[in-house]
């Protein structure tokens, strides 16, 4: 049950969407968890690109109940660090 592993660089940000996307759940770990990991870049996350790309509705839609309790988690922590800068 492993995570797709996806580079957290901003150039696979396409690949990111790609696998928030789709209906494997480890695609969606994968590509949430690489967002968070870019996300938490010390000095200036690029949030506005996360965002333009359309990745925010479905941070919000991971958190939904019946999703796993790994993935609430990785779309709780990208939220909190959008909100935070």
């Amino acid at each position: 049950n492993a995570a797709v592993d996806i580079p957290c660089t901003l150039s696979n940000l396409p690949r990111m969407l790609s696998a928030v996307q789709s209906s494997d759940p480890k695609e969606q770990l994968g590509g949430t968890r690489a967002v968070r990991k870019l996300l938490s870049k010390p000095s200036d996350p690029p949030v506005q690109d996360v965002i333009s790309f359309g990745l925010l509705p479905y941070l919000c839609e991971f958190l939904r109940p019946n999703h796993n309790a790994t993935l609430q988690f990785e779309s709780a922590w990208a939220l909190t660090n959008i909100g935070s800068s």
